[in-house]
C-alpha cells in the first residue's frame, strides 16, 4: 500500500484524536486554574486570619506590658494619685484606666499571691487596671488586671500582691528579692581611669538615648589595651554593653578574663532589646565594674546577681567616687523617673545681676551673651521635654527647639495652656518637634479642634481649686509619658507657680554683668512674711560661660 495513502486514510482518526487530547487540556487547564483561584483565595484568607491573630497576640502582649508598668509605678507609690494616660502604638491606640479606693473589709491572703510571707495586710489598697484597644478589625478589646498594694504600713513598702491567675500572666514582674547589696569597693588608679574613661563614652548618648538611661562602656584586656567599647543608642537599639561587645568582634578580639567598665548596672530583663548582662556572660568576660546601680525595679541587682551566678567578677564603685558622681550627674532624670516617677525637673532662668528677667516692658532678648544661649541649648538637648507657658508663647513666641548644639532628636515641646489660647501661628507649632498642650478645660472646643488639626496633642489636667492647669500632675504625667529631664523656660509667675509645688529638682541661673533696675523678676512667689518662708538653696556649680555667670542651685534639702 502506498504511504502517502494509508497517512491520507489516517490522518482523519489521527486528527480527531488530536483534538480530544487538546480538548481535554483546556478542560483540565480550566479545573487546575479554578482550583488554583480557590487556593489562593483561601490562602489570602489564612493569611488575613493569621495577622489578625498575631496582631491580636501583640496587642495583647503590649497592653500587659502597659499594665505591668502601670503596676510597678504603683506599687513603689502607693499613695500616689490615679493615673489615666493614652499610650499610642503603631496599629493601634491603647487608653490605661486605673481606679485606686481603701479595701475595708479582711482580705486573706491566702487567695493571692504575694511576692513575700506576710502575716498581716494593714489597710492594703485595692487598684484596678483596665487596658482598652481597638483591633484591626474594629472590635473594642480589653484586659483588667486587679491587684492590692499595702499603703500604710512601711515595712510592706513595694509589695505587690494578685491574683493568681494575674500574678501567672505577670510571671515576669516580681518584687526585688531581698539581698544585701554588693559592697562597695575602693577603685585604684587603672579601674578609676577607665570607669572615667567609660563615662566619656556615656556623654555621646545625650540627645541619642532617652527614654534610657546614658550609658557608656569599655572592655580591656589585662594589659590596659581597648578591646572594644561604646554608649547606648536610640531607644530600641543597642545597649552599651552590646556596642563593646559588636565593637571588640569587629576588632577580632576574644574576651576571655577581659575586664568591662559600665557606667550603670547591666539591664537584666527583655525590654526592645535582649539583657545586657546575658550578653556579657554569654562573651565570656571575666570582670564587670559598675559606677551604678540600677534602680529599675526590671533590674534592682539582678543584673549583677545573674552575673555572679555565672561566674564574673562584679564590682561597684563607691558612691562617692568621682566616676560614679559623674555617671550619677549624667543620668540623673533617669535616676529620678525610677525612684519617684517622674522626671528630674530644671528650671532655666536668665536674669540680670539685679535679678531682672526683662525690662518693664516686656523686653527680654537678649539678657545674656551668644555663649550662655549656646550652652542654654545643650541643656535642652538633655532633656526629655522643654516647658513654657501661654504668657511666654504670646510675648516671646519661642520655638523651645535644640538649634545651636548638634543633636539626634528633639527634644518634647510642652505648653502650659488653660484656656487653650495658643495662637495658630505660633512658632511651637512648627516643626522640628512635637506640642504637647495641658489646659484646664472640660471640653476643649472649637480652639482645641483648630490647634490638635495643627499636630499638637492637648490633655486636660486641672486643678479644680484654682481653674488652672494642676502643674503637679503635669510633672508626673511626663513621668509616664517616659520623660527623663524636664526643662523649663518660663516666666516669672509660672515659674513660681512651680516652685510652689516642691518638685523643681534645680535651678539654672544666667546672670548677666548688668542692671536693669525696675523689670520682671525670676519668680512669684506671692507674699512671703517670713524669712523661713522662703525657698533655701545650695549652690552644686558656679561657672563662668563667656560674659556671663552660670549657677546651679538645688533645694538646701536635696542630696
Amino acid at each position: 500500500m502506498d504511504p502517502h495513502a494509508m497517512t491520507s486514510t489516517c490522518s482523519p482518526l489521527a486528527l480527531d484524536r488530536r483534538r480530544s487530547c487538546r480538548g481535554f487540556t483546556l478542560i483540565e487547564a480550566l479545573i487546575a486554574l479554578t482550583l488554583l483561584a480557590i487556593g489562593m483565595a483561601a490562602l489570602m484568607t489564612l493569611q488575613v486570619r493569621l495577622r489578625l491573630v498575631v496582631d491580636d497576640i501583640r496587642h495583647q502582649e503590649q497592653a500587659l506590658r502597659l499594665a505591668r508598668n502601670e503596676l510597678e509605678r504603683w506599687r513603689w507609690r502607693p499613695d500616689g494619685p490615679a493615673p489615666s494616660l493614652t499610650w499610642e502604638g503603631p496599629a493601634t491606640e491603647f487608653s490605661l484606666d486605673a481606679q485606686a479606693a481603701p479595701f475595708h473589709e479582711p482580705m486573706p491572703p491566702g487567695g493571692l499571691a504575694a511576692s513575700g510571707l506576710v502575716s498581716d495586710v494593714p489597710a492594703p489598697r485595692a487598684v484596678h487596671l483596665r487596658v482598652r484597644w481597638t483591633d484591626r478589625a474594629g472590635t473594642p478589646r480589653s484586659l483588667t488586671l486587679d491587684s492590692l498594694l499595702p499603703a500604710e504600713d512601711p515595712t510592706l513598702s513595694g509589695l505587690l500582691l494578685l491574683p493568681p491567675e494575674h500574678a501567672a500572666r505577670l510571671g515576669a514582674m516580681q518584687a526585688p528579692r531581698p539581698s544585701s547589696p554588693p559592697t562597695p569597693f575602693h577603685a585604684d588608679a587603672r579601674d578609676s581611669r577607665w570607669m572615667t574613661e567609660a563615662v566619656r563614652l556615656a556623654q555621646g548618648a545625650v540627645g541619642l538615648s532617652d527614654p534610657n538611661p546614658r550609658v557608656g562602656c569599655v572592655i580591656v584586656d589585662a594589659q590596659d589595651r581597648v578591646l572594644g567599647q561604646g554608649h547606648t543608642q536610640a531607644a530600641g537599639q543597642a545597649h552599651a554593653e552590646v556596642m563593646a561587645l559588636r565593637d571588640a568582634q569587629a576588632r577580632g578580639h576574644g574576651l576571655g578574663d577581659a575586664t568591662a567598665y559600665v557606667t550603670l548596672e547591666p539591664c537584666a530583663h527583655h525590654g526592645r532589646t535582649p539583657p545586657c548582662c546575658d550578653a556579657l556572660i554569654a562573651a565570656g568576660v571575666g570582670r564587670v565594674v559598675v559606677a551604678l546601680g540600677d534602680p529599675n525595679p526590671l533590674v534592682a541587682g539582678e543584673g549583677l546577681a545573674r552575673m555572679r551566678a555565672a561566674g564574673i567578677v562584679t564590682d561597684v564603685l563607691a558612691t562617692d567616687h568621682p566616676a560614679a558622681v559623674e555617671a550619677h550627674e549624667l543620668n540623673i532624670g533617669f535616676l529620678t523617673r525610677m525612684r519617684h516617677g517622674r522626671p528630674f525637673v530644671r528650671m532655666k532662668i536668665a536674669a540680670s545681676l539685679d535679678g531682672r528677667t526683662a525690662l518693664s516692658n516686656g523686653v527680654s532678648q537678649w539678657i545674656t551673651g551668644p555663649e550662655a544661649r549656646k550652652d542654654g541649648h545643650a541643656w535642652r538637648r538633655r532633656a526629655g521635654a522643654v516647658l513654657t507657658g501661654i504668657g511666654t508663647a504670646r510675648e516671646d513666641d519661642p520655638r523651645l527647639d535644640v538649634r545651636e548644639v548638634p543633636t539626634s532628636r528633639q527634644p518634647q515641646r510642652v505648653l502650659i495652656d488653660s484656656r487653650l489660647e495658643l495662637s495658630p501661628a505660633a512658632r511651637l507649632l512648627a516643626p522640628p518637634g512635637e506640642l504637647l498642650i495641658y489646659h484646664a478645660l472640660a471640653e476643649a472646643g472649637e480652639r482645641g479642634a483648630v490647634l490638635a488639626g495643627l499636630g499638637a496633642e492637648l490633655v486636660s489636667l486641672a486643678d479644680p481649686a484654682r481653674g488652672k492647669v494642676d502643674l503637679a500632675a503635669v510633672i508626673h504625667d511626663l513621668g509616664r509619658r517616659q520623660v527623663n529631664e524636664l526643662h523649663i523656660e518660663a516666666g516669672y509667675k509660672l515659674n513660681g507657680s512651680l516652685l510652689r509645688t516642691g518638685l523643681v529638682d534645680e535651678l539654672l541661673v544666667y546672670l548677666a554683668p548688668t542692671l536693669l533696675g525696675d523689670g520682671r523678676g525670676m519668680v512669684d512667689l506671692g507674699g512671703l512674711t517670713a524669712l523661713d518662708q522662703a525657698p533655701r538653696l545650695r549652690v552644686v556649680e558656679s561657672l563662668a560661660v563667656g560674659g556671663d555667670l552660670r549657677l546651679r542651685l538645688r533645694p538646701a534639702t536635696s542630696a
